[in-house]
């Protein structure tokens, strides 16, 4: 019976330190699960960030485009206007050298 009880003894002792062996396996699972958790909300975080940016960057830049835009338009407008006006002076100068001739129209 001694025996007996010294086996199912060391049995216990056995299985109790597998038990703690599993306790202290599940803590560090948990540790290294909770660490990777931070770890990727740190990276969402700085992905947050970079996307917001980008997103500042890229708005800047398409007012710098629009900005663009608006100054060809500008552009080609006044080139327009100097066409019309130098088409203007042409027909002014002929008007007075017919004037001149003798001839109205």
């Amino acid at each position: 019976m001694v025996l007996r009880d010294q086996t199912l003894l060391k049995e216990y002792q056995a299985v109790q330190e597998r038990i703690e062996k599993a306790k202290e396996v599940l803590q560090l699972k948990q540790e290294l699960v909770k660490e990777n958790g931070e770890a990727r909300q740190a990276e969402l975080e700085e992905l947050k960030l970079s996307y917001h940016q980008f997103q500042e960057k890229e708005n800047r830049l398409d007012g710098l485009l629009e900005v663009s835009d608006i100054l060809e338009r500008t552009r080609q407008k006044m080139q327009q206007e100097a066409k019309e006006r130098e088409y203007e002076h042409q027909q002014e100068i002929r008007r007075k050298k017919m004037k001149h001739r003798g001839l109205e129209l």
